[in-house]
């Protein structure tokens, strides 16, 4: 039988299934990561080689990417989920993501995915989605690289 836990870690390691990281020696992990968001348009951001993210990686970071609702990894309802009057939850989302990577830095309830601090990175409207995200858990985040023009973030 599922358990309610169980289907949540699921959920979350579906909306981060994107992740590179270094395995040091001894299987330790470094504290940071960095995570990359889009969710929206229907876009599907995919996960592609990118030689700028090897300098993160040498110094022992991670890379991830959460693929919220808002975005097309899921196809047209995922999209739709996330959209307009519903882009609270591409919101949530990403919080949960970022919560997850940071849950349980004592447990190995994670794969061994458990960082000490979260950084996001975003480009025009996943500048947007990561404007509120910050607004709505600041605590949560170690650092913000919002690439967007105006971020006009109305969430409370």
């Amino acid at each position: 039988m599922l358990r309610r836990q169980d289907f949540k870690r699921f959920y979350l390691l579906c909306l981060c299934r994107s992740i590179i990281r270094r395995k040091e020696r001894g299987g330790s992990l470094s504290g940071a990561v960095l995570l990359y968001s889009y969710g929206a348009y229907g876009f599907a951001y995919d996960s592609v080689f990118d030689a700028d993210r090897l300098c993160l990686l040498r110094r022992g970071a991670a890379f991830a990417i959460a693929h919220v609702r808002g975005g097309g990894e899921r196809g047209r309802h995922w999209h739709q989920a996330g959209a307009r009057l519903s882009k609270k939850r591409g919101v949530a989302d990403l919080v949960d993501v970022a919560n997850f990577l940071r849950s349980s830095s004592s447990s190995k309830s994670n794969n061994g995915l458990a960082f000490r601090a979260v950084a996001l990175e975003g480009r025009s409207a996943g500048g947007y989605l990561l404007g509120a995200a910050v607004n709505a858990a600041p605590s949560l985040f170690a650092a913000a690289l919002l690439e967007v023009k105006i971020t006009p973030i109305h969430f409370h």
